[in-house]
């Protein structure tokens, strides 16, 4: 056995355990409507590349430039059939559940290796990270963009803050580096808007610690993040649609990504009242729930003393202003552009605010950010002196056990609320397929007419009777 995997190991066990847990507690998943023109089209007989772009099939023609996440959805429908036909009907995301593996993994190593926070507290965090409703519930296949997303964020939050920690150091960061944060950035941009959001929010971040500091260097990470958020909107211009139109012979609508701008200046307060909202619900509802409120004092407060100690050994003062510009920068970058996206998304699309969405799909990037900096605070709280290391450990178990106390409360939420009318039915539809399975007919007639379950059946090589009209029946 490999030392790099005795390392990984414990990890690696508890995301296969968590993974179990999940898939149990969630039943098998659900069937979203939406999947009744994704699948068939994934399932289709069109080359990779045409299933791949094409957002008329994928995402009803609303252009979002996440063609990245079409081929990974391709993936889970490959699973998800081939368990049917195996007799086990199930709609599991399984890149949920590797995609959150990898992320821990990344975040398991940046908490020994980087912040040095020793073995307990590093794994608590991986547990706290898969404890998270946002992964608890979030492994029913409904598309891969806001997970692939949340995961490249992680990779990309651990390169820049190695290369921060380079810079203080003195020392230059190479160009393979600097690639890597700018690849990461334009790959994080290619899952989901989301995605380009959050590039946005690390090339203010650090831009702000540019413009406040005389850290000369830290101008090639913005010049970085730049490169990649300029790539991506070549991609999203230029080069997708014309790849979209070549391949399938029409031209995307870009409708989706034109903000209604007339009503956001017009609603310009509730909107960010409700971009706050749902800020602290996706940081509360998956670190910790109603304790979070007790620890992230708890941690910051340390963490500004250590803060202004050594804003107080500076001799420059633009060389002392460096704590201070991390601050505001992560104030900005952490705080205020997730309520100025979750305000923007609310005036695109009103579902993010249904309950079940405040802490499950949605959420994910804003979650893994702020687990992240949990991370850094936690190493903060664990430098202050003798007892630092076992008051970072209780903090973190505090959070663990806050979500194993929400847990029965946010699985009412998510059977009980807006997904029972699509989980229902699925439990029939679950049944059918394994009546199928068998060789016989489905009980329930209504699905001989679901164009979905017949395609499965097809599949499978029983063909159903024949019927005159298709009805869904999973509601929309």
């Amino acid at each position: 056995m490999s030392r790099t995997f005795r390392f990984y190991l414990p990890i690696l066990l508890i995301s296969l355990f968590f993974t179990i847990v999940s898939v149990i507690v969630i039943k098998g998943g659900y069937v979203n409507p939406e999947l009744y023109d994704r699948i068939p089209h994934l399932l289709s007989g069109k080359s990779v590349a045409e299933r791949v772009f094409d957002p008329g099939a994928m995402d009803y023609n609303l252009y979002q430039a996440r063609e990245l996440s079409y081929l990974v959805d391709q993936i889970d429908v490959a699973v998800i059939f081939e368990m049917i036909q195996r007799g086990v009907p199930n709609m599991i995301s399984i890149m949920h559940y590797l995609l959150g593996t990898i992320a821990v993994l990344i975040l398991y190593a940046f908490c020994r290796r980087d912040l040095e926070l020793g073995f307990r507290t590093s794994v608590l965090m991986t547990i706290l990270t898969w404890s998270a409703p946002c992964m608890m519930f979030g492994g029913s296949y409904t598309r891969s963009a806001k997970i692939g997303a949340a995961t490249t964020l992680v990779a990309v939050f651990v390169v820049t803050y190695r290369l921060l920690r380079k810079l203080r150091l003195g020392e230059r960061p190479a160009l393979s580096e600097l690639s890597l944060l700018g690849g990461l950035t334009l790959l994080m941009t290619l899952w989901d808007r989301q995605g380009f959001f959050t590039a946005i929010s690390l090339f203010v971040f650090l831009t702000i610690i540019g413009v406040l500091t005389s850290e000369s260097g830290i101008w090639r990470l913005v010049i970085a993040v730049l490169v990649a958020l300029s790539a991506s909107m070549v991609y999203n211009l230029y080069l997708g649609p014309w790849m979209i139109h070549a391949l399938n012979g029409y031209w995307p609508d870009f409708s989706y990504q034109r903000l209604p701008w007339k009503e956001i200046r017009e609603e310009y307060s509730a909107y960010m009242l409700e971009g706050m909202g749902m800020l602290r619900r996706a940081i509360f509802y998956n670190l910790g729930n109603m304790m979070s409120w007790i620890i992230v004092g708890i941690f910051l407060v340390p963490a500004a003393i250590a803060g202004n100690r050594a804003l107080s050994r500076k001799v420059d003062y633009r060389q002392a202003l460096y704590p201070l510009a991390i601050w505001i920068g992560l104030l900005t970058s952490a705080v205020l552009m997730p309520v100025v996206m979750n305000a923007l998304m609310r005036a695109r699309h009103s579902g993010v605010n249904i309950p079940v969405f405040q802490f499950y799909y949605y959420p994910l990037v804003t979650t893994y950010l702020w687990i992240c900096l949990l991370a850094v605070g936690l190493s903060r709280v664990r430098n202050l002196g003798k007892y630092g290391s076992q008051a970072a450990q209780l903090l973190c178990l505090l959070l663990v056990i806050g979500n194993l106390l929400a847990f029965p409360k946010n699985r009412d939420v998510y059977f009980n609320g807006y997904l029972k009318h699509f989980i229902d039915p699925t439990v029939v539809y679950f049944k059918a397929l394994r009546e199928v399975q068998e060789g016989g007919i489905p009980s329930e007639e209504a699905l001989c007419h679901d164009s979905l379950f017949r395609l499965f059946a097809h599949r499978m090589h029983h063909d159903l009777p024949k019927v005159e009209s298709d009805k869904r029946f999973i509601p929309y």
